[in-house]
């Protein structure tokens, strides 16, 4: 595999991983968003080792450190239902 090669295979890779992060953080404020959320959670936290464009194998391929951000993404969501929970209690609707 030639350099050109290896360097779209990282594009990809990462384009795969940024998407699956984009709907594993988005809101899902609808049937489809839900659906897609947990998709996206599954395939991160899924433990295939050495499956082509599994995220254990992009995380490898990109260098990234999964576990730490796996525990992003739950920290992000436990900010988030606390966050949702204290303007609840004050009567805020936004957020």
């Amino acid at each position: 595999m030639d350099r050109s090669e290896l360097m779209g295979e990282r594009r990809l890779a990462q384009a795969v991983l940024e998407q699956a992060l984009d709907e594993a953080i988005a809101p899902a404020d609808n049937e489809t968003a839900r659906r897609r959320r947990h998709e996206a959670r599954a395939w991160l936290n899924n433990d295939i080792p050495g499956r082509r464009f599994s995220s254990e194998f992009i995380c490898q391929v990109l260098g990234i450190d999964r576990e730490a951000m796996r525990s992003a993404i739950q920290n992000g969501e436990e900010l988030r239902v606390k966050r949702y929970h204290y303007k609840r209690s004050r009567g805020l609707d936004e957020f």
